[in-house]
């Protein structure tokens, strides 16, 4: 998974749409629009933005339909949710639905600016995360029967591996250079506490 360079602007105001983009644009960014809910999914799946922009109040599919759709489809994307009628609920259902921020309009130009940062850090962390994860559970693949997900369920004690297969710490020390004292997996209990 690579990191994305594209804006998704989501409004159904051309002259909204047209000045977020020139904005965004001298931000360095690529830009791509969507005039209402339905455009905006389909041009999320089809060109993987690393922010959208959506405002909630559209004709057709509501931006927070549609930030909830593709929440549940991409979870690495992020999202800014945008409107001229804000309120603390309607913020709090955006967040709930998936958005990563909200902003009202008019827009303060310096706020969008280090929202959209902030939400492009958060962005690149969750890629990072996933391509650590992917990364991590393939090496361990080789060198452990279980997978990530399984070791809150081992329990571990200090005594040195009599058997040939590598065990938990000498997995890890290959893995990523720590060094850990031998550890042998025991049984699958859960740790206590």
């Amino acid at each position: 998974m690579e990191e994305s360079n594209k804006i998704l602007i989501v409004d159904d105001r051309s002259d909204i749409r047209s000045f977020l983009s020139e904005f965004m644009h001298l931000e360095g960014f690529e830009t791509i629009e969507a005039v209402d809910g339905d455009q905006a999914i389909e041009l999320s799946r089809q060109q993987q933005p690393a922010v959208i922009l959506m405002d909630i109040m559209m004709p057709g599919r509501d931006g927070l339909s549609a930030v909830q759709e593709i929440r549940a489809e991409d979870d690495k994307v992020g999202i800014i949710v945008m409107t001229a009628y804000g309120t603390e609920q309607r913020a709090v259902r955006a967040m709930q639905v998936g958005a990563d921020d909200y902003m009202h309009k008019p827009f303060d130009m310096e706020e969008l600016q280090t929202k959209t940062r902030a939400v492009l850090q958060k962005n690149w962390l969750r890629i990072e995360n996933y391509n650590l994860h992917e990364r991590l559970e393939t090496i361990l693949s080789r060198y452990m029967p279980t997978t990530v997900a399984d070791w809150p369920r081992l329990s571990y004690t200090r005594r040195p591996s009599t058997s040939s297969v590598p065990n938990t710490a000498l997995a890890m020390s290959r893995v990523v250079g720590w060094n850990l004292p031998m550890f042998v997996v025991t049984s699958p209990q859960v740790f206590p506490g």
